[in-house]
C-alpha cells in the first residue's frame, strides 16, 4: 500500500532518511533495482547485496585459511594466512560464488518455471495455424506451437 504524499521535493534529507513508507524508499533508493524493482529482487539480495559479498568473501577466506591449515610447513605461521593469495582473488572468488548460488538457487528455478509455461502454451495452440513465409511465398504449413517450441 502506497499513501505517502508525492511531496519529496518539499522534504528535508533528514525526514526523507527517516521515512519508512514504499513510495519514499523507492525514490530514496540507489537504483531502480533496490527501489522501485525491489519486489521482483529481494530473493536476490542475499547472494548479490554488500552483506553477501562480505558473506563470500569471508567464506573463501576460511576456505582458504583451512586449506593452508593442512600444509604442515604453513601450519606454524597461519597469521599470513594471506600468502598467496591477494585481495583480489578472495573478490573474484566472492562473486564467482554469489553468481552460482544465485543462479542455481533464485534465476535457475524461475527459468524452468518460464520453460514450463511456454511447453503449456505451446500444447495449448498445437492446432493454431501461422501463416509464415518460405521463399517469399506464403504458406500455411506451421503451427503456433512451433514458434513455441523453438524459443525454448
Amino acid at each position: 500500500q502506497m499513501s505517502a504524499p508525492m511531496d519529496w521535493a518539499a522534504r528535508s534529507v533528514g525526514e526523507l532518511e527517516q521515512a519508512t513508507d514504499l513510495d519514499t524508499f523507492c525514490m530514496m533508493a540507489l537504483s531502480p533495482l533496490d527501489g522501485r524493482y525491489f519486489r521482483f529482487i529481494k530473493d536476490l539480495m542475499p547472494f548479490f547485496s554488500e552483506f553477501g559479498l562480505i558473506r563470500y568473501r569471508v567464506l573463501v577466506e576460511v576456505k582458504w585459511l583451512l586449506k593452508l591449515s593442512q600444509i604442515p610447513e604453513v601450519k606454524e605461521v597461519l597469521e599470513f594466512f594471506h600468502f598467496g593469495c591477494t585481495s583480489e582473488d578472495i573478490n573474484n572468488l566472492s562473486h564467482a560464488l554469489a553468481l552460482k548460488e544465485g543462479v542455481n538457487t533464485v534465476m535457475f528455478p524461475v527459468m524452468i518455471d518460464v520453460c514450463s509455461a511456454i511447453c503449456s502454451l505451446a500444447t495449448e495452440n498445437a492446432h493454431v495455424p501461422l501463416l509464415s513465409k518460405t521463399h517469399g511465398q506464403c504458406e500455411i504449413n506451421e503451427y503456433l506451437n512451433y514458434c513455441f517450441f523453438i524459443s525454448i
